[in-house]
């Protein structure tokens, strides 16, 4: 049997995250089951990827509904579905970027970097190709070097 649960503090869980983000948050009326969202997790493996898919999956339900016309009423769907669209495209966005990280660009990072003992070193290092024993320290470089004698 399908569950719903919501605590109304999505900090708590990431099932709570999802249902905030995709405001599917009143127990009288869900969308997704807390087993579909915690499909949904393990599958996209963040909170805004999952939410992002969960959008998309009602983007599609409601796709499948054209829009009619009763007498003087109708219904054009288009500008939600245009909404539900770009939240979802936003979401997708933001859960890709989660974990890319660009370190070393302060000093104390660096430093912090290089003193882990745990990290794997460098492929390259700045003087990785300076050989002490064939450095000549009488070679005035003044761009006039005579290669030839």
């Amino acid at each position: 049997m399908p569950t719903y649960s919501y605590s109304g503090d999505p900090s708590l869980s990431d099932v709570d995250a999802v249902r905030f983000l995709i405001d599917d948050t009143d127990p009288a009326d869900w969308l997704f089951s807390d087993e579909e969202i915690g499909y949904l997790l393990a599958t996209y493996g963040t909170v805004n990827l999952a939410a992002a898919e969960a959008l998309y999956i009602i983007i599609r339900a409601i796709a499948r509904n054209p829009n009619f016309r009763i007498g003087r009423w109708s219904e054009d769907r288009s500008t939600g579905l245009k909404i539900l669209e770009e939240k979802a495209d936003k979401l997708k966005a933001q859960g890709q970027t989660a974990g890319i990280y660009a370190g070393g660009i302060g000093v104390a990072d660096k430093q912090a970097k290089e003193e882990d003992t745990d990290r794997v070193p460098p492929s390259f290092r700045k003087g990785m190709h300076d050989d002490p024993d064939t450095v000549n320290a009488d070679i005035v470089h003044s761009g006039e070097e005579n290669w030839g004698t």
